[in-house]
């Protein structure tokens, strides 16, 4: 099988719930998001993005480099060599929260500073239960497309359990991040298109400094990894603009990077 398949109809499936569960009453009847003066909004999400970019490099080059954390915390495989036993612990899952909240931190701040309410970074409560329903659809079918339920239907360890909590926390906060902050932002100042392209972009190149100098990777790798993440952010943006909540694509993509392990 193509190494890109079972990927592809992953995707496929995610795209096809999306379509599906938007079709609730209650994302048809959400409001768009506006702001007064978007071209300003705009600037401050790049300068922001900018920010979380040099923020990962110091954290990754200085806090988790040799310490005792997965490789990539948000996206990529934590597979134990074969024949032994997937681990992950309780100081593990404390470090991701850490890491989760400092990155966080100043999106909130610009809010609070702004005065501008959760419903601006893709939280509202007309579109809580849409969306949850909306990520557990994309939670479940994501399981069953890379034939996964079995092995969950026949138990989890404590460290698969423990992992799938940090991969929904770290999912939630990038796609807070980049689909909620960033991308709304972005498409009021830019337009739905472009905002939404310029979004996934700064979303790939915030993982520069992870892939050089966490995972040491070499420059054609880097290169077909950027490539990977522009296209998963165009996904994950999409499901943002289909639902006009960050919880679906937040859930779905802490799932996608969870099932990795199983």
């Amino acid at each position: 099988m193509l190494p890109f398949l079972p990927t592809l109809i992953e995707w496929m499936g995610v795209l096809a719930v999306t379509l599906l569960l938007s079709l609730s009453p209650a994302i048809q009847r959400r409001r768009p998001v506006q702001f007064v003066y978007p071209r300003r909004e705009g600037i401050i999400a790049i300068s922001l993005a900018v920010l979380v970019t040099l923020l990962a490099a110091a954290l990754f080059s200085t806090v988790l480099r040799g310490a005792a954390l997965p490789s990539d915390p948000f996206t990529s495989s934590l597979a134990s060599p074969e024949n032994q036993p997937f681990t992950y612990s309780v100081a593990q899952l404390i470090q991701q929260i850490e890491l989760s909240l400092v990155t966080v931190a100043p999106f909130l701040l610009a809010l609070a500073i702004r005065r501008q309410p959760l419903l601006s970074a893709g939280l509202s409560r007309a579109t809580l239960r849409p969306g949850l329903q909306v990520g557990l659809g994309l939670a479940l079918i994501t399981i069953f497309l890379t034939s996964k339920i079995y092995t969950i239907m026949n138990g989890l360890s404590a460290a698969e359990g423990l992992y799938l909590v940090a991969m929904l926390i770290a999912g939630l906060a990038v796609e807070f991040i980049f689909r909620g902050y960033i991308q709304l932002r972005l498409i009021g100042w830019l337009g739905e298109t472009p905002g939404w392209l310029v979004t996934a972009a700064l979303y790939a190149l915030w993982y520069i400094p992870q892939k050089l100098i966490l995972e040491g990777v070499s420059l054609p790798e880097l290169g077909l990894s950027l490539a990977y993440l522009f296209v998963f952010g165009l996904l994950l943006g999409w499901i943002m603009r289909k639902t006009g909540s960050i919880l679906g694509p937040g859930i779905y993509h802490g799932v996608h990077d969870w099932i990795q392990v199983l």
